[in-house]
């Protein structure tokens, strides 16, 4: 309210979407696009366009192996739109990838197991002259398990994860290792119930000793009429 009719604008909001979906016997694809653009008339600089895509490929190939791949790509103009945990408010762009593929194999009817593979890319506005606290980087994530099934709730099994991390401006990369010991629990026909723990192991690297920690989780899923709470 400094300046009278000086501070007014008009803006205009565009909201383009798109969803694909195919269900088929064997196979489920889902991909969709969605974008909004802030178009401020007097205040030009404050226009932002916001941008979002994914994609998601599911395929039973025989009665023992199915396999999955899931790709999304984000690129907002601030990062208060970033989907991720911890990240401070501040205008600046972010572009975010994340790819990921897995399969199962089943090896009897009690024991199967699965590997997934997910590469991650964050990256953000770097302006000159100034400190930069968001960096940025890559990460590279291995994960492989195995399950045996104990009686038709209950399933005991292992968990191994690799993961291979690089922050932007860091001499070196960074290496955590992963063991679980695990278990998948059917709570009811609906609820199911997971959990692990172990040690989790940081590598050493050239400036820094190498560390071991405590590694711990649990969920709880509910499934029903292909919705996933």
């Amino acid at each position: 309210g400094t300046a009278e009719q000086q501070n007014n604008d008009f803006v205009t909001t565009y909201f383009p979407e798109g969803e694909l979906h195919f269900s088929g016997k064997h196979t489920t694809f889902s991909s969709g696009y969605s974008g909004s653009f802030l178009d401020f008339r007097t205040y030009s600089t404050l226009n932002r366009w916001d941008q979002r895509a994914h994609a998601d490929l599911r395929r039973q190939e025989t009665a023992s192996l199915k396999w999955n791949a899931l790709a999304n790509v984000m690129v907002v103009p601030t990062t208060d739109q970033v989907e991720l945990g911890g990240i401070p408010y501040r205008r600046t762009g972010a572009r975010t990838a994340n790819v990921r593929g897995g399969l199962e194999y089943s090896l009897s009817a009690t024991d199967a197991i699965s590997v997934t593979n997910e590469y991650q890319s964050v990256e953000f506005e770097r302006q000159p002259l100034e400190v930069n606290t968001l960096r940025g980087g890559t990460m590279f994530e291995s994960v492989g398990a195995w399950r045996h099934k104990v009686d038709p709730r209950l399933a005991v099994g292992i968990d191994y994860s690799y993961r291979l991390a690089t922050v932007v401006g860091d001499p070196e990369s960074f290496t955590l290792h992963g063991a679980q010991g695990a278990f998948d629990y059917d709570l009811s026909p609906l609820w199911t119930m997971s959990g692990g723990g172990g040690i989790v192991y940081v590598q050493a690297t050239a400036t820094l000793p190498g560390h071991a920690g405590p590694a711990y989780r649990v969920s709880v899923e509910r499934h029903r009429a292909g919705r996933t709470f």
